[in-house]
C-alpha cells in the first residue's frame, strides 16, 4: 500500500557532557618571525643564510613609481674612494653568531656611508622590534645591490672621459 504521513517530531533529548578544552593555539604577533636560515626551492643553509635557486626580486625599477628622477653625479670619484677589501671575520662577529672565518670579500660600511648614504642601514642581527639597536653600538651593513647605479654611472663617466682623451690625441694626430 501507499506510504502513511511523516509524524510530528520528538522532543529534544538531554544535552551531553561537555568535551574537554583543546589546546591553546599560538597567538597572533605583530613581529617578523626569527626564521634562522631560509631555501627557496632548495634545502635552507646554515644559519643566516638565504638561498635560493631561481632569481630573487624584491622592490621595484619601474619608471611609473618614481618621480624627482635624477642622475648621480661625481660617481667615478665616489667609486675611486671605496675600497674593495679581502678580509676574514674577527671575534666580536662570532659573538653575534657568524662563524665563517673564510677568506671573504666586501666593502666596509663606515667608508660608503660618506659617499652613498642611501645604500648604508643597520645591520640586521643588531635591530630590535623599534629599530633601534640592541646592542647601542649601531652596526652598519650595505645594500650592495643598491651600489650597482653608481657604478655604472662611473663606468659612464670613465667612457666619457676616455673618449675626450681619444678625440685630444686625434686632434694632435691630425
Amino acid at each position: 500500500g501507499p506510504q502513511g504521513a511523516q509524524g510530528a517530531t520528538g522532543p529534544a533529548g538531554f544535552q551531553g557532557a561537555q568535551g574537554a578544552t583543546g589546546p591553546q593555539g599560538v597567538l597572533p604577533t605583530t613581529s617578523t618571525p626569527n626564521i634562522s636560515a631560509l631555501g627557496v626551492n632548495t634545502s635552507a643553509g646554515p644559519t643566516g643564510t638565504l638561498l635560493s635557486t631561481s632569481d630573487i626580486i624584491s622592490n621595484y625599477s619601474d619608471e611609473r613609481f618614481k618621480k624627482n628622477i635624477t642622475i648621480i653625479e661625481n660617481c667615478l670619484e665616489k667609486v675611486q674612494q671605496m675600497s674593495g677589501i679581502y678580509y676574514t671575520q674577527n671575534k666580536l662577529a662570532e659573538k653575534y653568531g657568524y662563524n665563517n672565518y673564510e677568506r671573504q670579500v666586501g666593502l666596509i660600511a663606515q667608508q660608503i656611508k660618506p659617499l652613498a648614504p642611501e645604500v648604508i642601514k643597520p645591520a640586521p642581527f643588531d635591530i630590535d622590534d623599534e629599530g633601534n639597536s640592541k646592542s647601542g653600538e649601531n652596526y652598519l651593513t650595505i645594500q650592495y645591490e643598491k651600489l650597482v647605479p653608481i657604478v655604472v654611472q662611473a663606468i659612464k663617466e670613465q667612457q666619457k672621459e676616455i673618449k675626450e682623451l681619444l678625440n685630444i690625441l686625434e686632434q694632435r694626430g691630425k
